[in-house]
């Protein structure tokens, strides 16, 4: 028994390092995108939302910041992810997510990340006006201020960062529900060398009862 304690042990040890790949791939733009000028970044903007996958799950996930850098087609393996919160962001989700993704290519993927930047930058109604702003395709600033402006009263739509705890220079992001729903929980190694040697000692004790009886 103790022997099998102590392997029990060993392998739930192991075991802490084999399920947290925390790995993003990216694939390619997830409907396209479109060139635009926005007020806080210097020269022409590829705004869209992209296409890929996180621990071989695939995903879609959007820009939260402009001012960071990552390829398309690059894997990274320097990505945490963790729980996003932003009312408005999650609002948008779960209203437009789905026109961003199936609509017309290109406009509608542009519009909804400008919508998710207004919302971060500035958060009023418009990515034509305020403190932050776009100018580019009407068709895209359009539909982005009316999702903006008729945004659900609630929103049951979680959401979740990636960021990078290596470069700050790699692009944050964010997706709705996704990687903390998908990816298996890292069992800590502490807690569970603490387990095996408390089995462990729970079988050496019972061996010793058995044998004074004897």
């Amino acid at each position: 028994r103790a022997g099998m304690a102590a392997a029990t042990c060993v392998a739930l040890s192991a075991a802490s390092t084999a399920f947290a790949t925390n790995t993003l791939v990216t694939t390619g733009w997830a409907n396209g995108y479109e060139n635009f000028t926005v007020s806080n970044h210097s020269g022409a903007v590829s705004v869209g939302g992209f296409a890929g996958t996180w621990d071989g799950t695939p995903i879609d996930f959007w820009c939260i910041d402009l001012f960071h850098t990552f390829s398309l087609g690059g894997t990274y393996t320097d990505y945490v992810a963790a729980p996003y919160s932003n009312t408005r962001l999650s609002e948008l989700f779960q209203a437009d997510l789905a026109s961003a993704l199936t609509g017309p290519v290109n406009v509608n993927s542009a519009a909804f990340q400008l919508a998710v930047w207004n919302i971060i930058y500035d958060n009023d109604n418009s990515v034509s006006g305020g403190t932050w702003f776009a100018t580019g395709d009407a068709a895209a600033i359009s539909l982005a201020n009316s999702w903006l402006t008729s945004l659900p009263s609630s929103s049951n739509v979680l959401l979740t960062s990636l960021t990078s705890t290596a470069n700050p220079q790699h692009q944050q992001f964010v997706t709705p529900g996704g990687p903390l729903q998908q990816q298996v929980p890292e069992p800590s190694t502490i807690p569970l060398v603490g387990a095996g040697l408390v089995a462990m000692l729970f079988a050496i004790r019972n061996r010793k009862s058995f044998g004074t009886k004897a």
